[in-house]
C-alpha cells in the first residue's frame, strides 16, 4: 500500500496532467499557436474520447494552429479517436474547407471511415452548424478521392446524410451539399441498410430543399411507409409546395404517390386539407382530380382530436462550448464507471451534471434514464426517454428506453408501441424482439389479473 504522502503526490501529479491537457485543448480550439508550441510531445496528449489537440484545432477551423501542430507532430494527421474519427472528420463536419485542404496535403485519407463507416464526406453533407462552405468542402473531398456513393454501416451514403439533416440552421448547407453530390455522380435512388432512399428521409425530416433537388433528378417517390404515407403526403402535410410540385412533376412515380390513399383513406390533397395547407391542397387536387371546395370544407369541419399521451414538443438545446462538451463527456464516463458497480445514485448525479453542461447528447439522457429506472423513478425515466426521442427519433435505443420507462409505469400498451418503434428501426435486434414479446406478455397478465380482481387492465 502506498503511503498517504505518496498517494497525495500521485493525485497532485494526475491533477496537474489533467490541467495541462485541458489547457492544451482549449488553446488548440481558440487557435493559440504559442501555447501549442510550448508543449512537448503533442502526440501523447489525448482527452477522454481519445482526441488529440489537432482534432480540436481542426474542429475550430484554426488553419495556422493546425498547420503548426502538423509541423511539430505530423503523425497526428491521421490519428483517430475512440470513435474512429480523424481530425479530417471533425473539420469536414463543420465544413472547415481550408483546414480540410491542409489535412489532405499532410496525408489525411478522404476515404477513411470512422467506426460507424462514415467518411469525412458523410460529415460534410450534414454540417454540425450553419455554413456557406458545404459545396466547396464536398468538392475538395471528392477531388481527393472521396466516394460520393460510399455506404456507412447503417446510415447510408453522403446523400442520405444531406437528406436526413434535420437541424434547421444547417438545412441550407445540406441542400447545397446534396446538389453538389448529384452533380458529381451520386445516385439519387441509392438505399441504406434499411432499404430507405434519401428522398424519403428528406421528406420525413422536412428538408424540403433536398426533396426538391432529388425529385428534379428523377428520384423515385413511390415508396410507401408505415401508415400508408408517401413523399407526396409528407410534403403536403408540411405545406412544402415547391417540393410537392417537384415530386409530382419530376420525381418518378410522383403523381402516383400523390394519388395514393394512406391508412386513413387520404390522398396527398386530403392530408394537406386536414393540416390546413391550402396551397398544397389546391395544387394536389389538380393531380388527384378531387373537388377542392368539398375536401377543404370537410377537413375544416372535422372534429379535432388530441393525443394526450404524446409528449409535448421541446425546443432543441443550444450546442455547448468545447470546454463544457469535454467536461460533460468526462462526467458521463465517470457515471458509467459507477453504473458498472451498481452505484446508480452516484451515476445519476454525474449524468445530471453532464446534461447541465451539454444537453445535446442523446446518450447522456439515455444513461440517466437507465439510472432512474434502476432507482425506481419511472416518471423521471420517461422524461429522459422522451428527450432522447426528441434529440434523435431514428435511434432505436431512444424508443427502447421509452418502452422500458412506460412499462415501468404500468402502461404496457404504449410501452409495446415504443418497443415496436425501436424494432422498426433495428429489425434484426433479438433483444428488442424479446423486450416487445415480454412486454405484451406482462400486459396480458396484468389485464387478466385486473379482470380477476374486477378492475380494468392496461395490457389489452
Amino acid at each position: 500500500m502506498p503511503s498517504k504522502q505518496a498517494a497525495k503526490q500521485q493525485y497532485a501529479t494526475m491533477a496537474a496532467a489533467k490541467r495541462d491537457i485541458k489547457a492544451l485543448f482549449e488553446a488548440a480550439s481558440r487557435g493559440d499557436t504559442k501555447t501549442v508550441e510550448g508543449t512537448k510531445d503533442l502526440d501523447k496528449y489525448k482527452d477522454g474520447r481519445g482526441r488529440s489537440c489537432l482534432h480540436f484545432a481542426a474542429a475550430s477551423g484554426s488553419v495556422d494552429c493546425a498547420k503548426r501542430i502538423l509541423e511539430l507532430a505530423p503523425q497526428l494527421s491521421s490519428q483517430a479517436d475512440d470513435d474512429g474519427a480523424t481530425p479530417l472528420h471533425l473539420a469536414a463536419s463543420r465544413c472547415r474547407t481550408a483546414v480540410v485542404e491542409l489535412l489532405l496535403k499532410w496525408g489525411a485519407d478522404a476515404k477513411g471511415a470512422d467506426s460507424s463507416g462514415a467518411t469525412p464526406l458523410h460529415k460534410a453533407c450534414a454540417p454540425a452548424e450553419a455554413t456557406t462552405e458545404a459545396q466547396e468542402c464536398v468538392k475538395v473531398l471528392v477531388e481527393n478521392g472521396a466516394d460520393v456513393n460510399a455506404q456507412a454501416k447503417s446510415s447510408g451514403t453522403p446523400l442520405h446524410w444531406s437528406a436526413g439533416c434535420d437541424a434547421v440552421e444547417a438545412m441550407p448547407a445540406s441542400a447545397e451539399a446534396c446538389a453538389t453530390l448529384l452533380e458529381l455522380g451520386a445516385d439519387p435512388n441509392c438505399v441504406d441498410a434499411r432499404g430507405i432512399a434519401p428522398i424519403l428521409l428528406a421528406a420525413a425530416v422536412g428538408n424540403a430543399d433536398v426533396v426538391e433537388r432529388l425529385a428534379r433528378k428523377g428520384a423515385d417517390c413511390g415508396a410507401v411507409v408505415a401508415g400508408g404515407a408517401t413523399v407526396a403526403h409528407m410534403c403536403a402535410d408540411r405545406g412544402d409546395l415547391a417540393a410537392l410540385k417537384a415530386v409530382c412533376e419530376n420525381g418518378a412515380n410522383g403523381r402516383k404517390a400523390c394519388k395514393h390513399a394512406d391508412a386513413d383513406g387520404r390522398t396527398a390533397a386530403g392530408c394537406a386539407a386536414v393540416a390546413g395547407r391550402r396551397s398544397c391542397a389546391e395544387y394536389a387536387c389538380q393531380i388527384t382530380e378531387e373537388d377542392f371546395d368539398e375536401l377543404w370544407t370537410a377537413a375544416k369541419n372535422a372534429p379535432k382530436t388530441v393525443d394526450e399521451k404524446e409528449p409535448p414538443p421541446k425546443p432543441l438545446p443550444a450546442p455547448p462550448s468545447d470546454e463544457d462538451a469535454l467536461e460533460a463527456r468526462r462526467l458521463k464516463d465517470e457515471g458509467n464507471a459507477h453504473t458498472l458497480k451498481g452505484e446508480h445514485a452516484e451515476a445519476l448525479a454525474l449524468y445530471t451534471r453532464a446534461i447541465e453542461l451539454d444537453a445535446t447528447q442523446k446518450t447522456f439522457f439515455s444513461n440517466r434514464c437507465a439510472s432512474r429506472l434502476a432507482l425506481g423513478d419511472a416518471a423521471g425515466a420517461l422524461e429522459d426517454a422522451n428527450d432522447c426521442v426528441v434529440l434523435d427519433g431514428r435511434w432505436p435505443k431512444a424508443h427502447y428506453r421509452r418502452g422500458a420507462a412506460l412499462e415501468a409505469t404500468g402502461d404496457y400498451e404504449e410501452a409495446a408501441a415504443a418497443y415496436f418503434d425501436a424494432l422498426k428501426l433495428d429489425e434484426k435486434n433479438s433483444g428488442l424482439k424479446k423486450a416487445l414479446q415480454d412486454c405484451v406478455a406482462r400486459g396480458r397478465a396484468a389485464a387478466a389479473k385486473a379482470r380477476d380482481e374486477g378492475g380494468e387492465g392496461n395490457g389489452g
